[in-house]
C-alpha cells in the first residue's frame, strides 16, 4: 500500500533536496577550483588572478606535481613515514583504548570506579604542551615516532564511547564463550571486535585522519629530515619555492617560470596530495560511518 504524503511533507523534501543541492555545490567548487589552479600553466594563472573560481584549463601541466615528486624534495621516503606513522598511530591507539574499554566496561572490576575518575580528570586537566615534551625528552622517545602517538594511547573520549558500546553487546555471547572454555583475549578478539566493526572503523578514521595531519607534534620531536612526515616536508617546499622566487625577482624577473613552477601551482599541488589519500580511503569505511557515529552513544 502506497502511502501519501501530505503538502508540507513535499514542501519539506523540496526545500532539504535543494538546501543539500546547494551544500554540495559549496563543498565542490572551492576544491575543484584548487584542482583547477594546479593543473593550469602561468599564463593562464595570471590572466584569471581577480577572478574567485577559475576555470577548467583547456591546456594542462603537471610541472608543479613533477616538482613535489621530485628526488630533491625526498617525497618517496617522507610519505612512507606518514603511512608509517599513520597506520603504527591508529593500529596501537584503537588497540589500546579498545582494551581500557572493555576492561573497565566490567561491572564486577576491582577498582573500576577509581579508574574512571583518574581517566575523567586526565581528560578535563591534560598535562599541557611543556610536561608532555619533557615526558617524551625524558624518556628518550625524541627522534622516533613513538614520541608522536604513546602520550596519547588512550584515547579518553573515545573510551567512554566504547565503554558503552560494550556494555550493550549481548552479554548472554560472552557467557556461553565462557562456558566453552574461552578465556577473555580469545573473547575479545574473536567476538567482541567482530561485533564492533562499526564504531571501530569510524574512530580508526578519525585517528588516521589525525595522524595523517600532524605537523605540531612532529615538529617538536623529530629532528632528524629522514624521519619527516609530509606535512613538515610540504611546508618546506612551499618556503624553499617562496625563497627561491624572491630570490630570482631580485637578480632577473624574466626567468622565474623557466626554472621553477609558480607558487600558486605549488601551494594547490601542495593541498591535493595531502587530501587525496584520505578522501580515497573513506568510502572503504563509509558503510560503518554514520552507525559508528550514535551506536556507541546509547545507553542501556
Amino acid at each position: 500500500m502506497i502511502m501519501k504524503t501530505s503538502r508540507g511533507e513535499n514542501v519539506f523534501n523540496a526545500v532539504n533536496v535543494v538546501f543539500m543541492i546547494v551544500l554540495t555545490v559549496t563543498m565542490l567548487l572551492p576544491f575543484l577550483n584548487v584542482i583547477s589552479i594546479s593543473l593550469m600553466p602561468d599564463s593562464i594563472i595570471s590572466k584569471y588572478r581577480s577572478i574567485l573560481f577559475l576555470p577548467f584549463p583547456k591546456e594542462i601541466t603537471f610541472e608543479s606535481y613533477s616538482f613535489i615528486f621530485s628526488g630533491s624534495t625526498r617525497f618517496p621516503r617522507v610519505f612512507l613515514n606518514t603511512l608509517y606513522l599513520v597506520f603504527m598511530g591508529t593500529f596501537t591507539t584503537l588497540i589500546c583504548t579498545m582494551f581500557t574499554a572493555y576492561a573497565l566496561s566490567k561491572k564486577d572490576l576491582r577498582g573500576r570506579k577509581i579508574l574512571l575518575k583518574i581517566m575523567i580528570f586526565t581528560m578535563l586537566f591534560p598535562s599541557g604542551l611543556i610536561p608532555n615534551f619533557m615526558m617524551v625528552k625524558y624518556t628518550q622517545l625524541i627522534d622516533t615516532f613513538w614520541a608522536i602517538f604513546v602520550p596519547g594511547l588512550v584515547d579518553v573520549w573515545a573510551m567512554f564511547i566504547f565503554v558503552t558500546f560494550f556494555r550493550n553487546l549481548p552479554q548472554g555471547v560472552e557467557e556461553s564463550a565462557h562456558i566453552d572454555g574461552a578465556n577473555d583475549i580469545t573473547i575479545f578478539f574473536r567476538i567482541v571486535i567482530p561485533l564492533s566493526m562499526p564504531i571501530i572503523a569510524t574512530y580508526g578514521l578519525f585517528y588516521a585522519v589525525g595522524f595523517w595531519n600532524t605537523y605540531i607534534p612532529v615538529l617538536l620531536y623529530i629532528n632528524d629530515r629522514d624521519k619527516w612526515t609530509l606535512q613538515i616536508l610540504l611546508k618546506q617546499v612551499l618556503q624553499d619555492v617562496s625563497a627561491k622566487l624572491m630570490e630570482m625577482q631580485q637578480q632577473n624577473v624574466q626567468i622565474i617560470a623557466k626554472v621553477t613552477p609558480p607558487v600558486e601551482q605549488v601551494k594547490n599541488a601542495v593541498i591535493i596530495t595531502t587530501t587525496l589519500p584520505i578522501l580515497f580511503a573513506y568510502p572503504f569505511v563509509q558503510k560503518y560511518f554514520v552507525r559508528g557515529l550514535t551506536i556507541g552513544s546509547l545507553k542501556e
